[in-house]
């Protein structure tokens, strides 16, 4: 189902180490309600954190390939999340259905 707007797009998650229930609460506290129904995502502990992030997201992108889910949301744990940042998320869906191929929509 091709989306056409930012309400097309039924899946979203947050990415959040479960030791890190501060940043969990913050999150989920500055977050707008109503505007998404944000799933968690258990994030990959790593010594180096860049690469425990970096799994995390491929370990999600593999999360949504496997149920089937064309489009999703992702932030992580410190992303502040408001109006604002909302509407410039619509902004860039318009402009990235305008992109031809497939395989430069995996990020905005």
């Amino acid at each position: 189902m091709p989306i056409t707007c930012l309400a097309d797009i039924k899946h979203s998650f947050y990415i959040n180490l479960e030791h890190r229930t501060d940043r969990k609460d913050s999150f989920l506290y500055d977050l707008p309600k109503g505007i998404f129904n944000v799933n968690f995502f258990k994030a990959v502990k790593h010594s180096k954190g860049a690469h425990g992030c970096g799994l995390s997201h491929m370990y999600l992108i593999k999360y949504a390939k496997d149920n089937n889910l064309p489009y999703m949301i992702v932030a992580e744990d410190d992303a502040f999340y408001s109006l604002e940042t909302h509407q410039t998320i619509a902004l860039k869906v318009d402009i990235w259905m305008d992109i031809p191929s497939p395989s430069e929509k995996i990020c905005i």
